[in-house]
């Protein structure tokens, strides 16, 4: 009677084997390899990314962002914090805001030579700097160099962040949105 059938086949022959109660149907194979999905699931992320970064950089600039501080006078400073030299309005008072024009021509030149050469070309990041600041840092196995932009240097002062990789991403978007929304002079 049957003794090769196995247990549970209905009598019409049929040779499948019957399953037990606490058997999971079989998990369907995906048609891309592992490290191709993750790939995929990362690139979409980037992207996502990258439309609410537009979006972001897209919207107005908040006025108060950009008001005076109240800061006394201008201050430069060398690049250890150390002040160099104070000025005061003609009145004698401690703050005051120098329309672009009524600046020396020779004082802006010589600020953009030594902070940051390509100003005039750039978008908010300068990506030679960028790459030329990466090559001396990974050689030096150390920070040695930076690759601020003066709007960068701008957004610093406009935003504080932390001196970090994430507070110098933010630095870099808040670069980009502030050469999206003001012109040179502005920035300057």
């Amino acid at each position: 009677m049957g003794g090769n059938r196995e247990r549970g086949t209905e009598a019409s022959g049929s040779q499948q084997p019957a399953r037990a109660a606490s058997d999971q149907p079989p998990v369907p194979r995906s048609r891309f390899p592992g490290w191709l999905q993750a790939m995929l699931t990362g690139v979409a992320a980037l992207g996502i990314l990258m439309v609410a970064a537009g979006i972001w950089i897209s919207r107005p600039i908040p006025p108060a962002v950009l008001a005076p501080s109240g800061a006394p006078g201008l201050t430069i400073e060398d690049r250890h914090g150390v002040p160099l030299r104070s000025t005061r309005a003609a009145d004698g008072s401690d703050a005051r805001w120098v329309v672009y024009e009524r600046i020396d021509p020779d004082l802006i030149n010589a600020f953009v030579a030594v902070e940051d050469k390509r100003f005039w070309e750039h978008h908010g990041i300068d990506w030679l700097a960028v790459g030329r600041a990466a090559k001396a840092n990974l050689r030096a196995g150390q920070t040695v160099s930076g690759a601020s932009t003066i709007t960068m240097q701008l957004a610093r002062l406009l935003r504080l962040a932390e001196r970090s990789w994430t507070g110098k991403l933010a630095q870099a978007l808040w670069a980009v949105r502030l050469e999206a929304h003001l012109g040179k002079q502005q920035i300057m």
